[in-house]
């Protein structure tokens, strides 16, 4: 069980992310993307990945960018799945689930 300091750290942190490295962090993200041929396919299915995961809890605009980019990896069966689930994350922001 998470203690309140502990969940007020955690806080504190993902607040200075928010403000602080997430654009610049959305930007690394949308570059390796763009320059994919040159990382392996693991390192292009993580990044996939962690956009779907941060897209939950930093501003949708940040990844305007990146959304025409992470649709074409639909064309791509290694990158399907991934780029799915980072879709998912956009069209569902802030949605609530039945």
């Amino acid at each position: 069980m998470k203690t309140t300091a502990l969940l007020e750290r955690q806080t504190l942190v993902k607040d200075g992310i928010r403000a602080g490295v997430a654009p610049d962090l959305v930007f690394v993200i949308n570059q390796l993307l763009q320059n994919y041929a040159v990382f392996s396919e693991d390192t292009v299915n993580d990044a996939l990945e962690v956009v779907s995961q941060l897209v939950d809890w930093l501003p949708l605009e940040l990844f305007a960018p990146m959304i025409d980019l992470v649709k074409q990896y639909l064309q791509s069966t290694k990158f399907r799945v991934n780029a799915l689930e980072a879709l998912h994350g956009f069209i569902h922001k802030g949605m609530e689930y039945p």
